[in-house]
């Protein structure tokens, strides 16, 4: 058997090195069809190596296999991602970049618990919403223990980025960032719990549904 070799995935980019309002605005403004191409392919290959993940083992799926009934070659495979594990975990960049962007938009004296909690909502109204994806994602993950090893350490770095944009947003001074970095672990470790009941609930209810249940278990304390 194949041993999982996770090679180191692209860092969030810098958060503010982008303009948010810039993504606010991409969803009104109309697409080349270069770009809707570009994002049918990606959206190919991730369907593409997810079931293979999920029919043949992540170990025993290779690049190759995810790009052969594409019709794409493997060096056209990296135009679209790092490696097959940024694959895997596209989804994860995709919500993590979304809740900054939200985060960057809160009211600045909103408590940070509040902000986070409202900030999650949006990616659990997401996992709904893409729920069999989502679901197919989970399972492969959570198959393998490198792998999540690497869920785990890709959502360290994305807690990293939330407490950045509240430190450089709200100024928060040195003295205080340890609260902040709290709370934010705290409402992370939460959505987490809430994801793990969500995908292994036999009534299938909604994430929304476990999201808030998580959420009114602890207390929301004010800054």
């Amino acid at each position: 058997m194949k041993k999982t070799k996770l090679r180191p995935q692209r860092s969030p980019e810098p958060v503010g090195s982008q303009d948010p309002q810039r993504y606010r605005l991409a969803a009104d403004e109309p697409l080349s069809h270069k770009e809707i191409q570009k994002r049918f392919l990606r959206r190919l290959l991730i369907d593409n190596g997810l079931r293979l993940f999920a029919m043949n083992g992540y170990d025993q799926t290779s690049i190759s296999d995810i790009v052969a009934p594409v019709g794409m070659s493997v060096r056209s495979f990296f135009r679209y991602f790092g490696s097959k594990e940024e694959l895997l975990f596209s989804d994860n960049y995709a919500g993590g970049r979304a809740a900054t962007i939200e985060l960057e938009h809160r009211p600045r004296t909103e408590p940070v618990l509040q902000a986070m909690r409202s900030v999650f909502l949006l990616l659990a109204q997401r996992c709904d919403e893409e729920r069999e994806t989502t679901l197919r994602r989970v399972k492969i993950i959570y198959s393998s223990p490198a792998l999540r090893a690497a869920q785990f350490h890709d959502l360290l770095r994305w807690e990293d980025e939330y407490v950045e944009v509240i430190r450089r947003t709200r100024k928060v001074p040195a003295s205080e960032l340890f609260r902040v970095r709290l709370k934010v672990s705290v409402a992370a470790t939460t959505l987490i719990a809430a994801f793990d009941a969500w995908q292994a609930d036999p009534k299938e209810r909604t994430m929304v549904y476990w999201f808030n249940e998580a959420f009114s278990s602890i207390a929301d304390d004010s800054d």
